[in-house]
């Protein structure tokens, strides 16, 4: 039997990825070979990503070698993948979530009140750090994770804002970095998920030990949530969904671009209810984006 091919960024982190993937098919029996594929988010390293004139720009090109079969199952980090796949594109399996939160990279301590820059090119961060200090300005930042640390590590921007996950992932959190524990990450931030063709996605579907049912159930919330959100406004979109002990956990917000609270919610149910949860979230986020006019 052939190596199934993986397709994947070719940046530190998505290989680390990619291999992450392989280590799993592996513990099903299943030899797999990682493929690099540059995406538009890799050719154009200057343009904010809130300017992309569409989605998916760390995504379609990998999911567009999966469907002329040049792969067979596309690596992606889930807070990059578009809840709306590509015709003929699967979401087949998760792995185990890791760190979800963001982290803040400081030269010095801030002093809240006094204006500060910080560096991201996250439309979602941007506002949640503007709703609790209004006196910050922003400076987009784009590149792999080492590029971000150098770009940070040679100007005079006062914080740098990432994902921990991705920094702990390739050993370059550096020390002293804060969890933002109060900043709602993008739906599935942590997740690595894998794409396949939908004629396909019952054969990796039943390959026992691929997908992680726990952080399935949980994306399936921040997904859907997002799904719901992207139908009704454009504005910065944050959701969390954890489970404890028999309890789905369900955090979520949206903001206004320049930091506005828009509707931030914390909810919980039991795990044999959970389907009925995101419903009244959804209605009630709504409710609150036609009252702001968004």
């Amino acid at each position: 039997m052939q190596p199934i091919r993986l397709g994947t960024r070719g940046s530190q982190l998505a290989l680390w990825q990619a291999e992450q993937v392989q280590t799993a098919l592996q513990h099903c029996g299943l030899a797999s070979l990682p493929m690099v594929i540059r995406t538009q988010g890799d050719k154009d390293q200057k343009t904010p990503l809130d300017r992309f004139p569409e989605r998916g720009v760390f995504t379609k090109a990998i999911d567009q070698a999966v469907l002329d079969g040049q792969v067979d199952l596309a690596v992606h980090s889930l807070k990059d993948l578009p809840v709306t796949l590509p015709d003929g594109i699967h979401l087949v399996a998760v792995l185990p979530r890791d760190h979800w939160k963001d982290v803040l990279i400081t030269k010095h301590p801030l002093d809240i009140n006094r204006p500060h820059v910080i560096a991201t090119s996250s439309s979602r961060r941007k506002a949640q750090w503007k709703a609790r200090f209004p006196l910050s300005q922003f400076v987009d930042i784009r590149g792999n994770m080492e590029v971000r640390l150098h770009k940070f590590t040679n100007n005079t921007w006062d914080g740098l804002i990432l994902s921990k996950a991705g920094l702990d992932r390739i050993g370059l959190l550096p020390e002293g970095a804060q969890d933002l524990d109060w900043m709602i990450p993008a739906p599935g931030q942590g997740v690595i998920g894998i794409c396949c063709r939908t004629e396909e996605s019952d054969t990796y579907r039943n390959i026992k030990g691929l997908n992680h049912a726990e952080t399935w159930e949980c994306i399936h919330l921040e997904r859907q949530f997002m799904r719901q959100m992207e139908m009704a406004c454009q504005a910065p979109v944050g959701a969390i969904a954890r489970i404890e002990a028999t309890r789905m956990t369900f955090t979520g917000c949206i903001h206004t671009p320049d930091g506005k609270a828009i509707w931030h919610r914390n909810a919980s149910c039991p795990l044999s209810e959970m389907d009925k949860l995101l419903p009244d979230l959804c209605k009630e986020a709504r409710h609150h984006i036609l009252n702001n006019g968004l």
